[in-house]
């Protein structure tokens, strides 16, 4: 059997060469990887994803019983809705909510950890592949706690990447174990075994097969036939049907944005600018856009790097593993560009987790040849600072992840062109209680992308809930212009223009509502109300019907439905309905009144006085109990206590003196008179 003499050379001797024993390496790298990410385990979701994946799937992920039945999901545990395909990120979700109680910090651990298992296999992986002790670690310890990677670990939808990453370095240190061991059964079964995690973790973990074939025929050099062969390419057949079966089941097929070689080309620049944070990895941008002077500087250490390789000429067959392993890794993400990405961002660094190991890969290549010169006190200085500016990087970097006003101030600090950053931004301060500040935020979100629906729709929940109905109304018509069949805004514009009065305006939107099917309390209620204050008195008392059917001891529903019998006449219903009301609700002033009302229209003038008095000892300042207490001494000829309740109602409005301009005034706020009312108060207010 071949073997490459540069493997024999650099991997030779280890004893003399290592800096710590296996178990002193392990212990170093865990240390290294709590560190940096225990702070996680205290974190909460960052709403970025996370929302989606997690959040929005408390209920199924936290039934274990649906671990089995998460591998014809998709990413987001749903059915065709999006085109990505995670099953072993499912899964581990699944087991994490079982043993967690779906508390954010068992999610962090699991991907602290699976980090800590790829930092372990990779570095198990440089040293089976002819790198020497001290370089398997330092390119483990690069992999620990470089900043660019801290992205895929402390961010909890990574998961994916980083399963891959743990179950491709397990196909390939398998695989080569299998070669290197006399071709086992049991070695080949582990190794395909890895292949199907990988590809379960992510489409990309096909890569990996080619990596491990190009190590067997240019590295190794064994190209020759064997019977392990076909029984591996039927295992690997096996595992991309069942892969490909399962997955047409799960996700939707990609109708929008581009796939292929336009969003390839548009992709190129990825290449450079994931090298160029490996480098200069400050600072790491959340939601980056292709930058110019990132692509110029990633191409500028391209370039040195190939100048270095062929000055390395023995070790050709190696840095063409790395560069294979760097690009191949990143080309499937670069096949695929959404149409928001012109709004959101270009890319995101977490992909480049497993690809830049081929980079490691490649630098170990390039100063293996200077290893000894580099346990001389500077270089062993300038190293041991190097990686103590990656861990506190790192450490900093790592905050940003801590809840989800964190994460998009950092999101918008770093890239201020992303309107996507800035309406998140906004959602997380509306939920810290600083709705102005979340308003700021979706106004940037809006001047950056003005069609931004769901900035337009947060605006208007914003300032509704600070009661600015009018900004609120101009917010969800805004939206609905680019929506227009969204009932979700389609309700919130009723409510507003509810809140401001607008019944009549309200009223078409909630006929929408209603003819869509939304037939819930709330539409009902707010249609029957707006009927009601327009003047359609029977589609008031119809829908009323419904409402107090469904909820008979509805205080709220009890007195707007006594208020709709009484518009059409049928008063003793209306008494009813109030009578009950006051049995399952304190007496209140707006109760009192309208029992007083109702006897009036009936006739029974001492008892409607009796209730209006009731109701004046709760607020003497009510404009509509001095107006019933008018009409009550107005009708029992009490004259004296007819002009105290005059002299009050004119104080309380003293537009009063202009009656008809002054109801239709006060019946646009919401009140409500019969027309018998409306006569009897305006021959009093206008008799001199």
């Amino acid at each position: 059997m071949k073997k490459r003499k540069s493997s024999r050379k650099h991997g030779s001797d280890l004893k003399t060469r290592q800096l710590f024993s296996l178990k002193q390496s392990i212990l170093i790298f865990a240390g290294l990887v709590l560190l940096i990410y225990s702070q996680t385990l205290w974190f909460n979701f960052t709403w970025f994803d996370d929302d989606a994946i997690l959040l929005r799937n408390q209920e199924y992920i936290s039934d274990i019983s649906n671990l089995a039945e998460s591998v014809v999901r998709d990413a987001e545990f749903k059915q065709k809705t999006i085109e990505l395909y995670r099953p072993l990120q499912n899964i581990s979700f699944i087991v994490d909510a079982a043993i967690g109680e779906f508390k954010p910090g068992m999610f962090h651990f699991s991907n602290m950890m699976i980090h800590l298992g790829v930092v372990i296999l990779l570095f198990f992986l440089l040293e089976l592949m002819g790198f020497s002790r001290r370089l398997s670690f330092a390119g483990a310890v690069i992999l620990a706690v470089h900043p660019v990677f801290a992205f895929t670990v402390a961010w909890l939808p990574a998961r994916g990447d980083l399963l891959l990453a743990f179950w491709a370095l397990a196909t390939l240190y398998s695989f080569i174990i299998f070669v290197k061991n006399g071709y086992k059964w049991k070695l080949l079964a582990l190794h395909i075994f890895s292949f199907a995690m990988a590809m379960f973790s992510k489409e990309s973990g096909v890569v990996v097969l080619a990596v491990c074939a190009f190590w067997y025929i240019f590295i190794y050099e064994q190209p020759k036939w064997h019977r392990w062969q076909l029984i591996a390419s039927a295992g690997y057949l096996i595992i991309l049907v069942l892969f490909f079966c399962l997955r047409s089941m799960a996700v939707a097929d990609i109708t929008s944005g581009g796939f292929g070689l336009r969003s390839l080309i548009y992709n190129l620049p990825v290449i450079p600018e994931a090298l160029f944070k490996l480098f200069i990895p400050y600072p790491i941008v959340a939601l980056p856009f292709y930058d110019l002077l990132n692509t110029l500087g990633g191409l500028f250490f391209i370039a040195v790097l190939v100048l270095l390789a062929f000055r390395h000429r023995g070790e050709a067959e190696m840095f063409l593993l790395g560069t294979g392993w760097f690009i191949g890794f990143t080309l499937p993400s670069m096949l695929y560009r959404p149409d928001w990405s012109d709004y959101i961002y270009d890319y995101i660094i977490h992909r480049s987790y497993l690809p830049l190991v081929g980079v490691v890969l490649i630098i170990l290549i390039l100063i293996r040849k200077f290893e000894g010169k580099m346990m001389l006190k500077p270089w062993s200085y300038l190293v041991s600072g190097i990686v103590i500016i990656f861990v506190i990087l790192s450490l900093s970097f790592t905050r940003n992840f801590k809840d989800p006003l964190k994460f998009w101030e950092y999101a918008v600090r770093t890239n201020p062109e992303s309107a996507f950053a800035h309406l998140y931004l906004g959602g997380a301060l509306f939920f810290m209680d600083n709705p102005s500040k979340a308003i700021e935020s979706y106004d940037n979100a809006i001047a950056l992308k003005h069609d931004l629906g769901e900035a337009w729709l947060n605006r208007g929940i914003t300032f509704g809930s600070m009661g600015n109905h009018q900004e609120a109304l101009e917010s969800f018509t805004q939206y609905l212009l680019l929506y227009p069949e969204d009932t979700m805004a389609i309700k919130f514009r009723a409510g507003s223009l509810m809140e401001l009065g607008e019944y009549e305006q309200a009223l078409p939107d909630l006929k929408k509502l209603l003819e869509s099917g939304d037939s819930s309390d709330k539409v009902m209620l707010q249609y029957g109300l707006s009927s009601l204050i327009t003047g359609d008195h029977a589609s008031a008392h119809n829908t009323m019907k419904v409402l107090i059917s469904r909820s008979p001891s509805n205080p709220q529903y009890l007195r707007i439905a006594a208020l709709s019998d009484m518009m059409v006449g049928e008063y003793d219903k209306a008494i009813e309905k109030y009578m009950v009301a006051l049995t399952v609700e304190p007496p209140n002033q707006n109760s009192l009144s309208n029992l007083g009302y109702a006897y009036w229209e009936k006739g029974e003038y001492p008892l409607a006085r009796s209730y209006f008095e009731r109701a004046l000892e709760m607020d003497d300042e009510s404009l509509a109990v001095n107006l019933g207490l008018v009409l009550s001494y107005d009708a029992l000829n009490q004259r004296k206590a007819l002009a105290d309740a005059k002299e009050r109602a004119l104080a309380l409005n003293p537009d009063l003196v202009d009656f008809s301009t002054a109801m239709n005034e006060m019946q646009t706020k919401g009140y409500l008179f019969t027309s018998k009312q409306l006569n009897s108060l305006e021959k009093i207010f206008e008799a001199r």
